[in-house]
């Protein structure tokens, strides 16, 4: 019925679904190029045009991606593209950060439990990355709020 409810029944923050997103991504971790590439799907390609077209701008970037599980979109990124990102900071839920931390974290891939934290590891703040996961949150527009004002903003 409403998000203090799902958290109750263990939702996202489960160690069964914890699990399962961990194997999936150190399987996508380990998967040649050629894997991936077919993998890729449209949702997957418009995500990586948008970090290409902001690579313009700078030469590294910084990627705050608010619930982004074990890193997935990273690791399909950093295959193809491994010089654009500086940073890229996932904002999971506090199971998934520690998860992602002890398994997949590496010098530009890091896990944190809340976007403050993740403002504070990020520079620029290029591009935020926030599939499905808005609507799912306690005030959803409080965050979308936050992520406007914190997060995305015009550079000179």
């Amino acid at each position: 019925k409403n998000y203090e409810e799902a958290v109750k029944l263990g939702s996202y923050n489960n160690d069964d679904i914890v699990n399962r997103v961990s194997q999936k991504t150190s399987i996508l971790k380990k998967s040649t190029d050629k894997i991936i590439r077919d993998r890729l799907t449209l949702r997957n390609l418009f995500i990586i045009q948008n970090i290409l077209i902001d690579f313009n701008k700078r030469a590294m970037l910084d990627i705050v991606d608010i619930g982004g599980a074990c890193g997935k979109y990273y690791f399909l990124i950093s295959k193809f593209f491994p010089h654009i990102i500086n940073r890229w900071i996932v904002v999971e839920t506090s199971k998934m950060t520690k998860e992602g931390n002890k398994k997949f974290s590496d010098k530009h891939l890091q896990f944190v439990d809340d976007l403050d934290k993740a403002l504070i590891k990020v520079n620029y703040r290029d591009l935020c990355i926030a599939q499905g996961v808005i609507q799912y949150l306690p005030k959803p527009i409080d965050y979308l709020e936050k992520i406007l004002k914190n997060v995305v903003h015009k550079r000179i």
